[in-house]
């Protein structure tokens, strides 16, 4: 079944491996509301729903499973509390059925590109609830290496990332008509768009992103304004470094990461894009600063100002070598993924 669900926009499925360790790590609660934007054959909302499944099992015991109460407990949660989007409508069959097959939960897994924007999502796929700002938890692998071209789609202007003159360091002023067509990137790959849309998604009071990520994110200097980016929208809590070889065996051998983050206040994200307002306005009138030596100074002004809101930030680095398996996906002793997923539960609980 490999190359039929290996398809054209680089999508490919999760290790089972991977996304235990995932769920694991977050911690799914059953009054949160669950979204995988690329959500493929389902595994992220599965193991989401068998963690509220064995819950269940551990409080009405093993003589009551089968009970009214017990599978209204994980039912429910299954039927309202878990959606996803696949772009590829028969990966979008195989993931609702894997829902039918596990009991439910497969009537809000639609068929569309995960990048459109929720009122076109409301439209075409007559489902009103994929809501911005309405999702506790997103976990997710989007499409690595596939990029979105600013003349071959109509959404391109509802992301801030595919403006060019982002970052801290950024010299030049952002643009701030849209109709200017020297704003705008004329492309921006898929995994830096999804990082924004999953942004919208979640809510303002408990909003957690899990989401894999090739490295070249965390590292290209070409990069730099997308990390930037995050800084001012998200909470930092954890990444995860994964081994080049982790998704070898579904033919992507790009280096990846997880990151772990939590959604800021508005009134926060306000407040960094405000303070960087105002120091390149400072900067700007030092005009005896040549180009180098003003990145420097906005560099250290920007950090003299976020930390007076932004304090007692730990973030839990992890390397992890041995994810259970080898380059071609056989089985090895040893994993590092639950006592990594385990750490991580543990470093969230302790700093939110």
């Amino acid at each position: 079944m490999g190359e039929f669900f290996r398809g054209d926009f680089g999508q490919y499925f999760t290790p089972k491996q991977i996304v235990e360790f995932i769920v694991k790590a977050i911690g799914v609660k059953k009054d949160w509301k669950v979204l995988d934007t690329s959500c493929g054959s389902g595994g992220f909302l599965l193991h989401a729903l068998k963690t509220i499944r064995d819950e269940a099992d551990a409080i009405y015991g093993e003589d009551n499973i089968g009970s009214a109460a017990w599978k209204s407990y994980w039912h429910e949660f299954a039927e309202k509390n878990l959606y996803g989007i696949e772009i590829n409508e028969q990966i979008s069959r195989v993931a609702k059925m894997n829902m039918i097959i596990h009991d439910d939960g497969h009537t809000n897994i639609i068929t569309n590109d995960g990048l459109k924007n929720n009122t076109t999502i409301e439209i075409e796929n007559r489902n009103l609830h994929f809501q911005d700002g309405t999702f506790d938890l997103i976990m997710t692998n989007p499409p690595f290496g596939s990029t979105v071209k600013a003349d071959e789609v109509g959404y391109y202007k509802e992301y801030e990332l595919f403006e060019k003159n982002l970052g801290i360091t950024e010299t030049k002023e952002r643009i701030v008509d849209d109709n200017n067509k020297k704003k705008w990137r004329t492309s921006q790959s898929t995994e830096v768009l999804f990082l924004e849309r999953c942004y919208k998604y979640l809510n303002e009071e408990n909003g957690y992103l899990a989401i894999v990520i090739p490295d070249g994110v965390l590292t290209n200097s070409s990069t730099q304004y997308v990390r930037d980016w995050l800084i001012e929208h998200f909470r930092i809590l954890a990444v995860v470094s994964l081994p080049q070889h982790t998704f070898s065996h579904v033919r992507a051998g790009v280096k990846s990461s997880v990151l772990f983050l939590k959604k800021h206040p508005k009134e926060l994200t306000h407040k960094f894009e405000q303070t960087l307002t105002d120091i390149k306005a400072i900067v700007h009138k030092e005009k005896e600063l040549d180009k180098e030596q003003r990145t420097e100074r906005m560099l250290e002004l920007y950090k003299e100002s976020i930390f007076k809101y932004s304090s007692d930030y730990d973030i839990l680095l992890l390397e992890v070598e041995n994810v259970g398996y080898d380059a071609t996906g056989k089985t090895i002793e040893g994993s590092e993924l639950m006592e990594a997923g385990q750490r991580i539960n543990e470093f969230i609980s302790e700093a939110l």
